[in-house]
């Protein structure tokens, strides 16, 4: 089954990504990357390269942070899963009105923002790793370089849907950080065979499919590369979902459809009568 869900994924991503360029080569010269900058700034970045020195700089000898390697896959993905839940918010937008009257589709202020956003943060974790290589000996460079992409992806994906379904940007802030609390702190429970009640012992099986923090050495090198895919596939089906979101202006605008305002009238007036 899961792998049945990962050939569905890759192929909604697929499609969705060929549309995403279809878009992009019609709006092509209409970027507004200085604006968005202004937006996103630099704290994503700073936050992250704070939280390294912190961490880096500690005693390592207890529980999680003994493994310095693990440092940018856990902090990276979580500063990302923030910005992404705070850079576009329907309620909180300025000018929204106005954005949307523009030809180019408003998506592409969230695609934008969450580009720039991921390049300061592709920098930090380059930072990151380099540093945990040369000072703290962590040989496996090629995995470090790119595990921490997956979660960072689905985190992404979270923030930015959850915040733009809800229209509430502290909502979507909680969502993303209790999804990397939970991943990574409860990580060897969505392992298969460990003790979990009912009913959660059902779906306890498949769920190191999605676990952010799955490691090589909970089940393997073949179910770890299955995993990964699956994580980065949802990221990015819910990142696909949030520029859906914004394709109806109108659901952007009041937060909902023309056909769930026409039936909340009708029930309203059958309660009135």
């Amino acid at each position: 089954m899961i792998y049945f869900i990962l050939v569905g994924l890759v192929a909604i991503v697929f499609w969705n990504g060929w549309r995403a360029f279809q878009t992009f080569a019609q709006h092509r010269t209409q970027f507004t990357l200085q604006a968005s900058f202004r937006t996103v700034g630099v704290w994503g970045l700073l936050a992250s390269m704070g939280f390294f020195l912190m961490l880096f700089s500690a005693s390592g000898d207890f529980g999680l942070w003994e493994d310095k390697g693990r440092v940018v896959e856990i902090i990276v993905p979580l500063v990302m899963g923030i910005q992404a839940a705070v850079l576009f918010s329907p309620a909180d937008e300025n000018a929204l009105e106005i954005l949307l009257t523009y030809p180019r589709p408003v998506a592409w202020i969230l695609a934008e923002r969450l580009g720039l956003a991921f390049i300061f943060q592709a920098a930090a974790a380059l930072v990151g790793v380099l540093i945990s290589f040369f000072f703290f000996d962590d040989r496996m460079l090629g995995l470090a370089l790119i595990r921490w992409i997956p979660p960072t992806l689905l985190l992404t994906g979270v923030g930015a849907y959850t915040t733009l379904k809800s229209r509430v940007l502290a909502f979507g802030v909680a969502i993303a950080a209790l999804v990397w609390f939970v991943g990574l702190f409860f990580a060897p429970l969505l392992l298969p065979g460990m003790p979990v009640i009912f009913p959660l012992n059902h779906v306890q099986p498949y769920l190191w499919s999605m676990n952010p923090y799955l490691l090589p050495q909970d089940l393997g090198w073949n179910d770890y590369w299955v995993n990964r895919a699956l994580v980065s596939l949802i990221g990015c089906f819910l990142i696909c979902r949030a520029g859906a979101y914004l394709q109806d202006e109108e659901t952007v605008l009041l937060g909902t459809t023309s056909k769930h305002r026409i039936h909340m009238v009708i029930s309203e007036t059958v309660e009135g009568l």
